[in-house]
């Protein structure tokens, strides 16, 4: 009768199937903690990455600003230099203004 599909199945049978069926979902459980394992580990390592890549940009974006700060610190400090330059050449101006109305009257 082993090529009988039609023949009821045996308490051996039965038996056989539930085996096959346990171990089958061992398997399964194993492959599925195999990947889950692996995903974690992937997962990890992406983070660190990121972090690393984060730590980078954060102190590439920090050199850009004192790059930047420095650059507008020399400019005010040329243009007071300059403003400075104009008011007294304003106000050795105006003395000599005053100077030749005093000379004057």
């Amino acid at each position: 009768m082993q090529g009988d599909t039609t023949a009821p199945a045996t308490k051996a049978d039965m038996q056989q199937l539930m085996d096959h069926i346990d171990e089958t979902i061992a398997v399964l459980h194993d492959d599925m903690q195999l990947w889950k394992d692996a995903l974690q580990k992937d997962t990890e390592q992406w983070r660190d990455e990121v972090h690393q890549d984060t730590e980078k940009w954060k102190e590439e974006i920090k050199a850009d600003f004192y790059i930047a700060v420095g650059q507008i610190r020399h400019d005010l400090i040329g243009a007071n230099r300059d403003e400075i330059s104009v008011l007294q050449d304003a106000r050795q101006d105006h003395e000599r203004r005053i100077a030749t109305l005093e000379s004057r009257v």
